[in-house]
């Protein structure tokens, strides 16, 4: 993972991701185990969360990410699709409620349209 570009890695991508930062819970399906976790980037696909945990390729995980940017908290699950111990995982989205797709969804696209513009004092 560590190789490749930000332009490769944005290309095997379907969705744009933006900046984010939140707190999420983390509750692997497979067993009854929760941990805190911050998620650092979003988009309607899925989700960077760094944590310590060690998560697997493969696992379903049931994510709680509150912030206030999203408005309160959304609920979705999710595959973890590549993972670095000690460092974080990416994860792929599989199921998000209308809701919580709307919020993404608003988030990003306001998020996208703040990329490349700078503030002035």
């Amino acid at each position: 993972m560590g190789n490749r570009s930000k332009k490769e890695k944005e290309k095997r991508r379907a969705a744009h991701r933006v900046p984010f930062e939140a707190t999420t819970k983390i509750a692997d399906l497979r067993i009854v185990s929760e941990s805190q976790a911050k998620i650092e980037n979003i988009s309607l696909g899925g989700a960077f969360i760094r944590t310590d945990s060690d998560l697997k390729p493969g696992t379903i995980l049931s994510l709680f990410i509150q912030s206030d940017q999203l408005g309160g908290a959304v609920i979705a699950t999710a595959k973890v699709v590549w993972a670095q111990p000690g460092k974080g995982a990416g994860v792929q989205f599989l199921h998000l409620t209308d809701q919580a797709r709307s919020t993404i969804d608003k988030l990003v696209s306001h998020r996208a349209s703040l990329e490349g513009k700078f503030l002035i004092d």
